[in-house]
């Protein structure tokens, strides 16, 4: 039996991975490089194309933007974890078309629910010439391999972790934490509870979270991991470019699917 304090502590993370803390300006929508302009920019997303101008610029960044390099090949040299534990680079992997899911942590409902979406569109994706989606979390070979066991829906071979100690591979393409997104950005977000199924899939959820939650060692009590505050997000990459980009703006804060996936189609047929 989990002692009532791990219990504890457990809930609190679950709290702090759904409830929102904004503070001061973060927001991240990414730079839109030269050559290129968004052919529509909603919520936290961009949707871009080559041009030879820019006069035709139909929207403008945020002038709270940090400025990322959200470049093709920044993504797919960041070094990702597979579930046999092995070092690989995430280009290696994901091929000339494909979508990629940033997941904000293994623990995180919202996110089981949005792999299972992104999931329930597999077979459609192989028919159009896209790979994916292949999917990128906190966490380490052991959290990865219960998160597998727990979701099987998903394919082993294309789900990675980034380490829970220094989150390069986040920080390599610009995600943040919610911790950080400005409040009136928190405003414009409208969200809705996880659905991950029924009772026992909930039941399955919680009484996993002691090893799937990204706490390292040494935290102590009233601490909050910063895993369960960074945020993640949804590319669609074709060959060198990245075509479109969605970051999060708080938990939950995910795009359309199949919109993505229709951005992504349109792209493999050109």
């Amino acid at each position: 039996m989990m002692p009532v304090f791990s219990i504890f502590i457990l809930i609190s993370f679950v709290f702090a991975s759904l409830l929102c803390i904004p503070s001061d300006a973060f927001y991240s929508s990414g730079r839109v490089r030269f050559g290129e302009v968004p052919l529509s920019f909603t919520g936290s997303s961009v949707v871009l194309r080559s041009t030879a101008t820019t006069a035709d610029s139909v929207c403008s960044t945020p002038t709270n933007v940090p400025d990322p390099d959200i470049s093709a090949s920044v993504l797919r040299s960041i070094e990702v974890t597979d579930m046999d534990g092995s070092r690989i680079n995430l280009g290696d992997a994901i091929g000339r078309n494909a979508i990629v899911v940033f997941l904000r942590h293994l623990a995180c409902p919202y996110c089981w629910s949005y792999a299972k979406e992104w999931s329930d569109l597999q077979s459609e994706m192989k028919n159009s010439n896209i790979s994916g989606p292949f999917f990128i979390s906190i966490g380490d070979q052991e959290k990865l391999q219960k998160f597998l066991e727990l979701n099987p829906f998903m394919e082993r071979e294309k789900v990675f972790v980034d380490d829970f100690t220094d989150f390069k591979a986040y920080k390599a393409v610009g995600f943040g934490r919610f911790d950080q997104t400005d409040k009136e950005v928190a405003k414009q977000v409208k969200l809705s509870a996880p659905t991950i199924g029924g009772i026992k899939s909930w039941w399955k959820y919680f009484t996993n979270l002691n090893v799937l939650s990204p706490i390292p060692q040494g935290l102590t009590f009233g601490q909050i991991p910063e895993g369960v505050l960074r945020l993640g997000g949804t590319f669609v990459v074709s060959g060198d470019d990245i075509i479109y980009r969605w970051s999060d703006r708080l938990p939950g804060d995910h795009p359309d699917v199949k919109q993505v996936l229709k951005i992504a189609q349109e792209k493999s047929m050109t």
